[in-house]
């Protein structure tokens, strides 16, 4: 997979969190479109939105990042988009498929870099975890 075009979808339930993250990668160059929940970024995604990669919460209302991420996993078309867990809650992740975690708050700098490097079609390395001390 080559390098692939689209906004990045962000799917967080709290407000501050992704704003702050789409006001972040704005000023990097980057188009950024957001859903409030899960359920709203599924709706997106049906409707035709082709994001470059996916940024979503684990715990949101109605469906959350484990379900919004069978979902894709489910999707011949989806399957492969580059998806980055961003959670306060690390101990719930599991059966999540996630190319990267990141725990609130979230390492902006890592975050970039994970962006990078997904959005790129370099995928080859392990998923990578990066703790809230790491700043």
């Amino acid at each position: 997979m080559g390098f692939r075009r689209g906004p990045i979808l962000i799917a967080d339930d709290d407000r501050a969190t992704r704003e702050g993250l789409a006001e972040f990668l704005v000023q990097f160059g980057y188009e950024v479109a957001s859903a409030q929940n899960g359920q709203e970024a599924m709706d997106r995604l049906l409707e035709g939105l082709k994001p470059s990669m996916l940024i979503v919460d684990l715990t949101m209302p109605q469906v959350g990042g484990e379900d919004l991420s069978r979902y894709l996993q489910s999707d011949p078309e989806l399957r492969h988009l580059p998806v980055v867990v961003v959670t306060g809650s690390p101990e719930l992740l599991g059966r999540t498929a996630a190319d990267a975690v990141l725990e609130k708050p979230v390492n902006l700098i890592a975050l970039l870099t994970l962006v990078k490097r997904l959005t790129s079609g370099h995928r080859e390395t392990p998923p990578t975890r990066q703790s809230p001390t790491h700043h």
